[in-house]
């Protein structure tokens, strides 16, 4: 490193650069200008004891072009440990929230996509490269959206690990979180 690039580095010593809001989000945040929408959670009283949930659930790609929508609870939320996903999000795991096929769209943008194995289709952001979508053919009616690509990914954490058959050996999670070697629904590889 030169002496004149010094100066614009993180005096943390990484290479994340230094945060300028840290003011905490909150799951009631609005849509904003030129960048991320946040979970709305919507709660509207009907008669006395009565309440109905509306989840308005949104996510996208790092750079903004690319950006979705859920409106259902999702189905299922799970840490993969899989060859296939730890390939292409370049990362040890990978989160995962499981939406309704018919409850998820994209409202920006439209994802590149590829397939990764011979029934499994992965979307991605065609600027940024962001991983964002994996549909296996087996099950048509889900779609599987990285749940850090949520607006709010606090909001669905993981219930289980799958896949640990392909785990690599230094990876440990102590959260205490069911385990399967393989699939939890089975075996759609």
């Amino acid at each position: 490193m030169t002496q004149s690039n010094r100066g614009n580095r993180n005096p943390t010593g990484g290479h994340r650069p230094k945060l300028r809001n840290k003011t905490p989000v909150s799951a009631d945040l609005e849509p904003r200008y030129g960048g991320a929408l946040f979970l709305r959670v919507e709660v509207s009283f009907r008669q006395m004891g009565e309440r109905e949930l509306n989840l308005d659930i949104q996510g996208g790609c790092m750079c903004g072009a690319v950006r979705y929508t859920a409106t259902a609870t999702p189905a299922n939320s799970m840490v993969c440990h899989c060859q296939s996903c730890r390939r292409a999000a370049a990362s040890p795991v990978v989160a995962w929230v499981t939406f309704a096929k018919s409850e998820f769209r994209f409202t920006r943008g439209t994802p590149l996509e590829f397939e990764s194995s011979p029934r499994v289709r992965r979307r991605f952001c065609g600027a940024c490269g962001s991983h964002l979508a994996y549909e296996h053919l087996d099950t048509p009616d889900f779609v599987d959206v990285t749940t850090c690509s949520l607006d709010a990914p606090w909001a669905f954490p993981p219930t289980h690990h799958s896949w640990l058959s392909h785990d690599i050996g230094w990876v440990k999670f102590g959260d205490g979180l069911p385990t399967f070697q393989r699939s939890r629904f089975g075996d759609p590889s």
